[in-house]
């Protein structure tokens, strides 16, 4: 979960599209792009799952594993 957020966060960062800032939090991050827009609410989801699993100290599942593997590929062509 952790490898797969951070996948996309250095993409975005490959792109540009923000500068690399490594005491960002995952929600600031996300404010970093424009509200409405559809990459900022897959990276909402991705940051929730993220959060959900590795703060809250839970075991991910293969569901839980999916979709944060289809965020990072949707982030990715977003």
């Amino acid at each position: 979960m952790h490898a797969l957020y951070w996948q996309t966060i250095s993409r975005f960062e490959e792109r540009r599209m923000w500068a690399t800032t490594r005491s960002r939090t995952p929600r600031e991050y996300v404010a970093l792009l424009e509200p409405g827009s559809e990459r900022r609410r897959l990276l909402r989801e991705q940051t929730a799952l993220l959060e959900t699993i590795w703060y809250g100290h839970l075991e991910a599942n293969e569901e839980h594993y999916r979709r944060a593997e289809d965020l990072t590929k949707e982030l990715g062509q977003a």
